[in-house]
């Protein structure tokens, strides 16, 4: 296993397209259990947020979910999920 891609004294996270969200949640739980910081995926690009975000409350309530949107933003209920999905996304250079 290699490195978490951010860590902070109380979080580890891991960046992913969120096409790879899956590959993202398998691989923070692992640095979450070599360093005992609370687990978090980190996504960007377009995807269905609201079900990535059921999937995580329902299956695995202690990660947490970050999504780029021009900025990071912690989601944190079905609503801002929602809000989060856009077919047209892009993200400008």
């Amino acid at each position: 296993m290699g490195r978490a891609d951010v860590a902070n004294p109380t979080t580890v996270f891991e960046v992913e397209p969120a096409s790879q969200w899956r590959t993202a949640i398998r691989q923070v739980l692992g640095y979450a259990g070599q360093t005992g910081l609370v687990p978090a995926i980190a996504l960007f690009g377009p995807e269905d947020y609201l079900r990535i975000y059921l999937f995580v409350r329902d299956r695995l309530p202690g990660l947490e979910l970050w999504v780029y949107r021009h900025r990071w933003e912690h989601v944190q209920s079905r609503k801002a999920a929602a809000l989060k999905y856009q077919s047209s996304y892009t993200i400008r250079t």
